[in-house]
């Protein structure tokens, strides 16, 4: 009878976590899409590739070098379907559902007893999680990493067993030397990891696997890489170059240190990565001491609680080498260069709390409950921070500016034969996406910044119009072509 009622209660919460997810993840793109700066620069290189321009290196990186093209080849796919960028980000919105799904079937392979409540539980912290919700919600290459991550720890875990078919080793070999490729391709901090990572776990596999499994990676990556790698070669190998720049440059941050204080700071930034991935993904916008206590009983839960010992050893073996990238090359806090971790305490504390919660002793008991309520503040905390993004999407008052709001003014252009645009200059960031717009309705729009001597053509501008216009323009000299809540569009004589 309990029995009953718990997987019924279990199949309750699996219920309305999907009911979350298809909410977050499928409805409110298609009526509300975030686009800035990068996201309409690599529609557009998607774009400009079925017109005839090559695709050849990827998306620049902070490090003054250019990523592999990966990304640019899942927007030339989206673009083939339509140009309007709300296909790419349905695209962005499937990888992030596959997610949550490849991640139910680890946590289902990892757990040792009530599979069922503890990946369900474990989903639910990253189906509510802010972030992993902005995932689906906007196009950016690293938002589809996890699906390739997810799937190379499967394909690393299927390796780790003796009773594997060879011809599967062949197939499995090879598939993560793509993976790794198209990762590399996506973010930085994976460009770094992942090799090393699957270097690391080759001492772990069965030794009669290990001839076949290296050399079908090696031919996996470079089929996978040959166009960059081509390329590079025609250009001498610049990118490359930088990249080694790069890396040099990331150890000159140190000079004028000891080297204890370089050891310091590097152990440091190793194990504050781990706090942050916490931080970011759990508790968004809070450095209390929840923070401490989740990661602390995160660890426990993952490489101390029981659990199965090849995923245990391929998670450690994740954690402590984006750890190592972190503390020596990239040194990055941003939630987008920790993703690929990301995933790891959500394990890791419903281990801790299940595990804990079968043992006789109080002080275990309380140390389940303890992280039961942990689990509780970092959902609500989260949708503390997704009601905020969901005001800034749809609030008639508070939201910013969305993808119909730029066809409507780019038709509106149109029709009225405007050819130049002024905004202010600190609106910069919209002056990419007014062109994308303007592009997709087949007009050459000149936008420009401060626009206070001469108002000709059309100003744009916020709510806030004494924050936005310069105090000398003269709004009743003005024609207001559109106005909302959010912004208007005047035409100036």
């Amino acid at each position: 009878m309990i029995e009953t009622i718990r997987t019924n209660g279990v199949k309750v919460l699996l219920g309305i976590i999907i009911g979350f997810v298809f909410l977050s993840r499928v409805i409110w793109p298609a009526t509300s899409i975030d686009l800035g700066y990068d996201q309409v620069r690599d529609v557009l290189v998607g774009i400009e590739a079925h017109q005839g321009s090559a695709i050849e290196y990827g998306v620049p990186t902070t490090g003054d070098f250019l990523l592999m093209p990966h990304f640019y080849y899942f927007t030339y796919l989206t673009t083939g379907i339509s140009s309007d960028p709300i296909v790419t980000i349905y695209a962005h919105a499937i990888v992030n559902l596959l997610v949550l799904g490849m991640f139910y079937w680890i946590c289902y392979l990892f757990f040792d007893k009530h599979k069922l409540l503890q990946s369900t539980l474990s989903l639910s912290l990253l189906a509510f999680s802010y972030q992993y919700i902005w995932l689906a919600n906007a196009i950016w290459n690293p938002n589809i990493i996890l699906l390739p991550l997810l799937l190379f720890v499967l394909l690393w875990y299927r390796l780790h067993h003796e009773d594997t078919p060879q011809a599967y080793v062949i197939f499995y070999s090879f598939t993560v030397g793509v993976l790794i490729s198209i990762m590399m391709g996506l973010h930085a901090t994976a460009l770094f990891a992942m090799p090393v990572i699957s270097l690391v776990l080759f001492f772990s596999i069965p030794r009669k696997f290990l001839l076949v499994s290296v050399t079908m990676q090696a031919l996996g990556w470079v089929v996978a890489s040959s166009g960059y790698l081509l390329l590079e070669a025609r250009n001498n190998f610049k990118n490359s170059t930088n990249l080694l720049d790069f890396v040099r440059g990331s150890s000159d941050s140190y000079v004028g240190f000891t080297f204890a204080e370089q050891i310091s700071f590097r152990i440091h930034n190793y194990i504050s990565g781990w706090f942050n991935i916490v931080s970011s993904f759990y508790f968004p916008e809070s450095y209390s001491s929840y923070v401490f206590l989740l990661a602390g009983i995160a660890l426990i839960g993952l490489f101390y609680m029981k659990g199965d010992r090849i995923l245990q050893r391929i998670f450690l073996v994740l954690l402590l080498v984006y750890l190592l990238v972190h503390s020596g090359i990239t040194a990055q806090d941003h939630p987008h260069f920790m993703l690929i971790t990301s995933f790891l305490p959500a394990i890791g504390v419903v281990n801790f709390v299940v595990s804990t919660l079968q043992k006789s002793t109080l002080q275990m008991r309380a140390a389940s409950i303890a992280g039961i309520i942990l689990m509780i503040l970092s959902i609500t905390t989260n949708l503390h921070v997704v009601q905020r993004y969901y005001m800034w999407k749809y609030d008639k008052d508070l939201r910013v500016m969305q993808q119909d709001d730029y066809k409507r003014i780019a038709l509106t252009l149109k029709e009225r034969g405007i050819q130049n645009i002024c905004i202010d200059y600190q609106l910069r960031g919209y002056k990419n996406v007014f062109d994308f717009y303007s592009y997709l309705e087949g007009e050459e729009v000149a936008v420009g910044f401060d626009c206070d001597e001469k108002y000709t053509g059309s100003v744009f501008v916020f709510q806030d119009l004494s924050r936005w216009i310069a105090p000398d323009f003269d709004e009743t000299s003005a024609v207001v072509l559109i106005r909302e809540n959010n912004y208007i569009l005047y035409e100036v004589d």
